[in-house]
């Protein structure tokens, strides 16, 4: 009938939706393969952008096609610099008996240039405004974003404070838009205690936000720090923590159920607080990597690595992150270092055959190696060397190690290899 929405059937929507697919699909093979074409040729021209366009505003999580974005940025930068290099080299040559305008027109040139390239990142910029109401949990939109605002000569840090509480305002849970926000802040020099308010304020809003409660634990130890001589130290001082123990328990009693207060009150009891330790360390002979139970800034750190004979103090640290602290660290070493202790799980891995042995048997090596009383050759026909290794010692001359439940729980009561 005339004026009558037609409704389709099931089939018919299947198959409509089904040619859309396919559709899709084709375009998406098509553009893909003319960025790929062009950036195995090296061309990174507007047609190359242009082309990441659509797929990104669709699906921003193809991380490759943001790299692609940053490399044609680049090359528009690298374009505009030569421009203007041009443009001054001709002023130049054409100016050589006026020098009163000369200053001028350098003046003017670097001014040209700064703004064109402002442009070229703004307009970036505006392409992630684009892209982040599809998916505002895309690691790969914040992080281009961050790129961009490094990289372009007039950042506004104030603009992005805004546009983060737009976002919060959106979902005020969002764990990307408060990391960003953190970078930002320190990027705009914004002070602590303005951010807790801010942190406040979104926590009255709502209390269960595990990222805004996150945000506080952050804060309150750098504007409150513990003065007092208690170990553990207490996250804060003693008056700012009564007063943070009554607004969680007030959230608590608001809403039993949440669990975001109940996770923020432990770490204010210290529950979840770990001491200082390393927990993690890899090494070769160019380059050393540890990571520590809390994060560590980069600034002024040493350490020292020790042998029998040798110590080396190693500085020059960075973060992983390439943030002002981090928990894990690496040091490239400017010249080869050899410690025994770096090559025993190298040497002995084919040893291993399961986690736990492993670490065992590591310990045992580790203290038999500081002892006298371990031989430099080891002959398996003299009885009377065998009877007086260990347990432990005995396991680490194995060809092959398996721990039974039994040997593990009589493993501490075993004295020689007579025991076994």
């Amino acid at each position: 009938m005339h004026g009558r929405l037609k409704i389709r059937t099931t089939e018919e929507e299947r198959e409509r939706k089904k040619k859309e697919q396919a559709l899709k699909v084709k375009a998406y093979k098509a553009a893909m393969q003319l960025i790929m074409t062009k950036r195995q040729k090296q061309e990174y021209d507007d047609e190359m952008l242009n082309a990441t366009t659509p797929i990104l505003q669709r699906n921003p999580d193809v991380t490759t096609l943001w790299n692609i974005r940053r490399e044609c940025v680049l090359e528009k930068v690298k374009y505009m610099n030569s421009l203007t290099e041009e443009q001054k080299t001709q002023d130049d040559n054409e100016n050589k008996n006026e020098n009163e305008n000369e200053n001028e027109n350098e003046k003017s040139t670097e001014e040209t240039k700064e703004i064109k390239i402002h442009q070229i990142f703004d307009k970036e910029l505006k392409f992630t405004e684009n892209c982040l109401p599809v998916n505002s949990k895309s690691y790969n939109i914040w992080h281009h974003r961050c790129w961009v605002l490094e990289n372009s000569p007039q950042a506004d840090w104030q603009n992005e404070l805004m546009l983060c509480s737009a976002y919060l305002k959106i979902d005020e849970r969002n764990f990307h838009t408060w990391d960003y926000r953190r970078y930002v802040a320190d990027k705009a020099k914004i002070s602590k205690e303005k951010e807790l308010d801010f942190c406040t304020e979104k926590i009255k809003v709502n209390f269960s936000n595990y990222s805004s409660w996150h945000q506080r634990s952050l804060l309150l130890p750098i504007l409150y720090p513990y003065k007092g001589e208690a170990k553990p130290k207490k996250p804060m001082g003693e008056e700012k923590l009564k007063e943070e123990l009554e607004m969680v328990l007030t959230a608590a009693f608001t809403d039993p159920n949440d669990s975001s207060a109940w996770f923020y009150q432990r770490w204010l009891l210290g529950y979840s607080r770990p001491e200082m330790a390393v927990c993690a360390f890899r090494a070769n002979k160019k380059k050393i990597v540890i990571a520590f139970t809390k994060p560590l800034t980069n600034k002024d750190l040493k350490i020292t690595l020790k042998s029998k004979d040798k110590e080396h103090e190693l500085i020059d640290w960075h973060t992983l992150n390439l943030g002002p602290s981090d928990s894990m660290l690496t040091t490239t070493l400017k010249t080869e270092i050899d410690l025994k202790i770096f090559n025993y799980i190298e040497v002995y891995t084919p040893l291993y055959r399961n986690l736990a042995s492993k670490w065992i048997l590591q310990k045992a090596l580790m203290d038999w190696s500081k002892t006298e009383n371990i031989p430099k050759q080891l002959n398996l026909n003299d009885l009377k060397q065998l009877t007086t290794l260990t347990d432990p010692q005995y396991l680490c001359i194995a060809d092959e190690i398996l721990l039974s439940d039994n040997l593990k729980q009589r493993y501490t009561q075993l004295k020689t290899f007579q025991d076994i």
